[in-house]
């Protein structure tokens, strides 16, 4: 398989109030295969755009919108559910909230003219939002975007709307036609009553 790879290289906020001296905003991580915007950044007006699922897309042309995002939970005891409950001496959550960016469409900002896009996570600290690469299973956005932690998003919304100016930075190379390989191998084994699947990815971190 071919695939057009998408790698930063260098990412950051810059953020100039409409009085008082710049600053540059903490950033956890960026979004992959978000955008990519020249070495001087992308620059416009700082805006909160919402949060999500509801954002407000009108007006953002040309601006920086800025939202927020409470992880999503998953339902452990639903997931499972079609296995039976659970194994003897073996308990699981009733419910887990990974920290996984809960936006995957950034083209919708993109279409209403915003020129970068900043997400703020709300509910796990600086530490776990730092260098998450999430989400990893979308195209390419058309839109830089970056994650900020709790602490900052905070302080960035209280500019956003007064005329306080964002630059966006990412920096990213695009490699078209880069090759991939899947590799499948059966072992037989003594039952045909069953088949144990083992599966492991190569595209983050590694999980079996």
């Amino acid at each position: 398989y071919t695939l057009p790879r998408w790698d930063a290289r260098h990412w950051s906020i810059t953020i100039t109030p409409a009085s008082g001296a710049s600053f540059t905003a903490p950033v956890t991580s960026y979004f992959p295969y978000s955008g990519q915007t020249p070495a001087a950044g992308a620059t416009g007006e700082l805006v909160f755009a919402g949060s999500n699922p509801k954002f407000t897309l009108a007006g953002l042309q040309g601006k920086v919108a800025l939202i927020d995002f409470t992880t999503n939970t998953r339902e452990w005891a639903k997931v499972y559910q079609p296995w039976g409950i659970n194994p003897p001496g073996e308990v699981f959550p009733a419910s887990v909230r990974p920290a996984r960016g809960a936006v995957n469409d950034l083209a919708q900002f993109q279409k209403a003219g915003a020129v970068g896009v900043i997400l703020g996570w709300t509910d796990i600290s600086d530490a776990n939002a730092a260098d998450q690469y999430t989400p990893f299973s979308r195209p390419p956005q058309g839109i830089p975007g970056l994650y900020v932690g709790r602490e900052t998003l905070a302080r960035l919304r209280a500019l956003a709307g007064s005329g306080a100016k964002a630059t966006v930075v990412l920096e990213a190379d695009v490699f078209p036609d880069t090759p991939t390989d899947t590799l499948i191998a059966t072992l037989p084994g003594t039952s045909s009553d069953e088949v144990i699947i083992v599966n492991t990815h190569t595209d983050g971190p590694h999980a079996t």
